[in-house]
This record gives C-alpha cells, structure tokens and sequence, in this order.
C-alpha cells in the first residue's frame, strides 16, 4: 500500500493542495481535519482514515442513489394517469414506516448520512 501511496503522492498533491475552500471545508466535516490531512493532504492511507472515508461515500452514494429510487414509479403514474394496481395499504403502511424511522433517527440525534435515503424516498412517497 505504502508503494502505491508513494507511486501516486506526486501526481495526486497538486491537486489535493489546492483544493477550492468549500470542497476543503466539505471534507473537513466529513472527515474530520486529522483524516483529512493524512488522506489528502499528506496522501498517507491509514487504515482508519480509510475506512472513515470508505463509510463516509458509501452513506452519500446511498443517499444520493435513494433520491430517484422511486421516479420510475412517479413516472409511470403521472404518465398512466391512474393508480390502478397500487395498494393504499401498503402505500400507508410504508409511509408511516418511513415516518417513524426518520422521527427516531432525530430524536436520536443520528447523523443524516445514517438515515437520510428514508428523508429521500419518504419525500417521493408524499
């Protein structure tokens, strides 16, 4: 690993070094300065730091990709212009789910990375 990370730190410095300012706060947040510094700016891949990165992605790909999870389905009723073939108990049932996850996760106090694809898809349903 350390032969890889030695290999890349002069190609990957120029542009780690002179990131613009809300990209580097971005990652301040997400990764903490420690993390942040060891991975990007000295290009040294701790374990640690890289699992924290690694977690970090993953929670906003899921985000991400849950935010059009459900336009296919909004699509095809808009476009059919009937409801037809959907059930409203399992329409309410999935809805009140969505809503007892998200009021728990932030009576919590968890971080939104950890929930947030049910904020996403919660708001497709409504």
């Amino acid at each position: 690993m350390d032969a890889t990370a030695d290999f890349l730190r002069p190609y990957l410095l120029p542009l780690t070094t002179n990131l613009p300012a809300p990209l580097v706060s971005a990652g301040h947040s997400l990764l903490g300065r420690k993390c942040y510094k060891t991975l990007l700016l000295d290009v040294s891949p701790s374990p640690p730091c890289l699992r924290l990165a690694l977690s970090k992605a993953l929670g906003i790909g899921i985000i991400t990709l849950s935010s059009v999870v459900k336009i296919p389905q909004i699509l095809k009723l808009l476009t059919s212009q009937s409801s037809s073939g959907l059930s409203f108990l399992a329409y309410l049932l999935e809805t009140v789910s969505y809503g007892v996850t998200l009021a728990y996760s932030a009576r919590k106090g968890f971080p939104f990375s950890t929930y947030g694809e049910t904020a996403l898809i919660a708001a497709q349903d409504l």
